[in-house]
Parts: C-alpha cells; sequence; structure tokens
C-alpha cells in the first residue's frame, strides 16, 4: 500500500539533495521542472496528496530513480549509486564555477 507521507519525504529528500547554483533546489524550481504548481508539489511532499502515476513517473526519471524507490522506498544498489555520483559530479561542478 502506497504511504504518502513517505513517498512525499523521498521526493523532498530527491530535491534537496540537488544542487542548482551552490543551493539545495526549491519547491519552486522542481515544479517549474514537472510543469506542476508549487502548492501541489507541496502537498505530495508533505503526503497530503497522492502524485499521480504519471508525474510519479516523470519524477523517477528527472531524479535517475525507480518508480519502487519512490513508490515503497526499495532501492536498488546501482539507483544509490548513481544519484551520489550525479550529486558529487553537481558539487564539483560547483566548486569549479567558484574558482
Amino acid at each position: 500500500m502506497l504511504d504518502m507521507t513517505a513517498c512525499g519525504s523521498r521526493i523532498k529528500e530527491l530535491r534537496e539533495s540537488r544542487i542548482r547554483n551552490g543551493k539545495k533546489m526549491t519547491l519552486e524550481n522542481l515544479a517549474e521542472e514537472l510543469n506542476i504548481s508549487v502548492p501541489h508539489l507541496w502537498r505530495i511532499e508533505n503526503g497530503d496528496r497522492a502524485a499521480s502515476i504519471d508525474l510519479m513517473i516523470v519524477i523517477a526519471e528527472y531524479f535517475s530513480v525507480s518508480l519502487d524507490y519512490l513508490v515503497l522506498g526499495k532501492a536498488a544498489d546501482d539507483t544509490a549509486i548513481r544519484r551520489r555520483v550525479r550529486d558529487l559530479a553537481a558539487e564539483l561542478a560547483a566548486m569549479a564555477e567558484k574558482l
């Protein structure tokens, strides 16, 4: 069964782990990327509303995670590694910009 609070927390964690211009990605940034409203995304992240399956697919693709991870919290071994490598690459790019 879908735990909307846990699912929303995972989406929020993914958003906050994404670095843009040296800062955590905001609700506004992600909502714009997903082409949804900020209040809609806020409700999803807070577990007040479930995302449609179509939106879950878009979110999974955007963050390069599986639907299993978003819905159930089950990450494939390579998903976590790919996410960490992507995050490190973004951090390195941000550092390089400051040089």
